[in-house]
């Protein structure tokens, strides 16, 4: 597969410069930390010690999915190429296996030697959004 794309920190770099740091702001920030080892090594002069509590909860599809929200999406259509090199193919099949468990409907598949990003089946997505939704084209 060749190196990954980012390096530990990527993410959430020491500058706030990456555009996961900008994803979830309010009003009033433009970009914040959204790990204790990003604050704690911030290089802007942020003040305080602590990651807003809301943000772990903004970031990670797996806290919502063990709340077993009622009104959450029933219908999961994923896809990871087995080089990505951006994310890990585990997080694709927990958040499958998880849904999976909770009854949902969801079509999760690894592309075999492709990259991040990506799609080589949208015709079949296409068709599986017409089964949900019961349009056709």
């Amino acid at each position: 597969m060749g190196a990954r794309k980012k390096t530990a920190a990527t993410f959430d770099p020491f500058d706030l410069s990456a555009g996961e740091n900008n994803e979830f702001c309010t009003g009033t920030t433009e970009a914040r930390h959204f790990t204790e080892y990003g604050k704690r090594n911030d290089s802007t002069g942020l003040t305080g010690t602590r990651v807003n509590s809301d943000i772990h909860a903004l970031l990670n599809l797996m806290y919502h999915v063990a709340r077993h929200n009622p009104g959450r999406a029933k219908h999961w259509w994923t896809r990871v190429g087995t080089k990505d090199s951006d994310n890990a193919q585990t997080v694709v099949g927990n958040v499958a296996g998880s849904l999976h468990g909770l009854g949902d409907d969801v079509n999760s598949l690894m592309y075999w030697d492709q990259g991040h990003g990506s799609n080589t089946d949208a015709a079949d997505f296409i068709t599986g959004v017409g089964r949900v939704t019961g349009h056709r084209r």
